[in-house]
């Protein structure tokens, strides 16, 4: 009885606070977004990516100071002058350019060293921009998910709808009791509920999109695309080669040795001693003579050979293979995790499109048709109108699933799968 009650309060409150449809914004706004419109957006607007520009100008600025040579120094002497001369009259007085000559190759190896620290940031540039891409494509995604359950929403609310309305006439020509209209405003009450919740999911997941391009809100209408997708899925030892191939962190490291190389180089030759040369003109005022003087100044490496910056060059190029091992280990074991989630998401999508969409949707068209017919109850049509919304549900976030996975292992691989036409950036 108390049941009974509440289902009859559901029924008389929730119906008149709901509209039977919901106008939402990425309707209204008419403005489609595809993927790679989102992912040019992405690109261009992206606030971490912009970061990037200025780290590489400035490495570029690096390197261009590291290939200039040190300036040349400007020394004035003067000797012999007071005390019991008279001022400066029989003084000596000297003015000499002096130029320091950096030798062993150094400015050379710090051009090259400043070179390739500038490649390291590219490619550090380019495992950002895929990492950013394969999460804007997963947000993108999600988009697309969040309006397939919006429309699965409104249409399981037309159905409970015309349920409702079906079981009104049965009821005013006498063939069904009242419960069963009361029950049938509490399922269309509970639809328009879900539709509601629907829509916010979506508002959510655009502004979630949006945020990729640095935009407060979703500055867009819908997303135009499918989830649904085709690909083949080569053997994992495949994607292995692969990841270690394609992937811009693999490629930095292999810069970087370079660069622990030539700094090793550098660090050798810093014992050479670089020599200062001068030449100027000296004015001797006690004998009225202009002369010339040059010289040359040559340090000695007798206790300081740099012995410790080799030591520290050398144990940073060992580090750099420490860091591929580490980088090689972090990658496989994320490809070896997601291989056997796609290996069964691929399957589940098949079983689902080939046998259970199917029969969940024939269940609901025969109950419904049975009910219209009295053959059927109405928990019977209920019941076939729950599962096959539980079936979609259940599809589409396998098909949802299955997309975000394919998109995290092209974004390890850095190209798309074989079959799958996606854009690939």
């Amino acid at each position: 009885m108390k049941k009974i009650l509440l289902m009859l309060c559901l029924a008389l409150i929730i119906p008149a606070s709901l509209p039977a449809r919901i106008v939402t914004p990425w309707i209204a706004s008419g403005k489609e977004l595809s993927l790679p419109e989102a992912l040019e957006l992405v690109l261009k607007q992206n606030p971490r990516l912009a970061i990037f520009d200025y780290e590489l100008r400035a490495a570029d600025a690096r390197k261009l100071q590291a290939g200039l040579w040190p300036n040349p120094s400007l020394s004035l002497e003067s000797e012999e002058f007071a005390g019991d001369k008279s001022g400066f009259s029989d003084s000596e007085n000297t003015i000499q350019l002096n130029q320091p000559i950096v030798l062993g190759g150094k400015i050379r190896l710090n051009k090259e060293i400043a070179g390739r620290a500038l490649e390291v940031v590219q490619w550090e540039y380019e495992a950002a921009k895929q990492e950013i891409l394969t999460e804007a494509k997963q947000a993108f995604y999600k988009v697309l998910r969040a309006q397939e359950k919006l429309k699965l929403a409104q249409k399981t609310t037309d159905i409970a709808q015309s349920l409702l309305r079906v079981a009104e006439d049965k009821l005013q020509a006498g063939a069904i009791p009242p419960l069963e209209v009361i029950k049938a405003k509490v399922e269309a009450s509970r639809s328009r509920l879900a539709l509601m919740s629907a829509n916010k999911g979506l508002e959510a997941e655009r502004k979630g999109l949006a945020s990729f391009w640095g935009a407060e809100m979703a500055d867009f209408g819908s997303c135009r695309g499918k989830l649904k997708l085709e690909f083949s899925l080569p053997a994992i030892a495949e994607l292995r080669q692969l990841v270690i191939k394609n992937h811009p962190l693999f490629k930095g490291l292999e810069t970087s040795r370079t660069k622990r190389n030539l700094e090793l180089s550098r660090a050798r030759v810093e014992w050479i001693p670089d020599i200062e040369l001068g030449f100027g003109a000296r004015r001797l005022n006690g004998e009225d003579v202009d002369t010339f003087v040059a010289g040359i100044s040559i340090p000695l490496p007798l206790f300081n050979r740099n012995q410790g910056g080799v030591r520290e060059a050398l144990v940073n190029l060992e580090k750099v293979d420490q860091e591929r091992l580490y980088l090689e280990n972090r990658l496989l074991r994320q490809l070896n995790e997601i291989y056997p989630t796609l290996e069964s998401l691929q399957q589940q999508v098949t079983t689902f499109q080939q046998t259970i969409l199917f029969n969940a949707q024939e269940a609901l068209d025969i109950a419904m048709e049975g009910y219209k017919l009295g053959k059927f109850g109405y928990l019977h049509v209920l019941d076939a109108q729950k599962t096959q919304a539980q079936v979609r549900d259940d599809y589409l976030e396998r098909l949802t699933q299955l997309r975000l996975a394919v998109a995290e292992l092209e974004g390890l691989i850095v190209q798309p799968l074989t079959g799958n036409k996606e854009i690939m950036q």
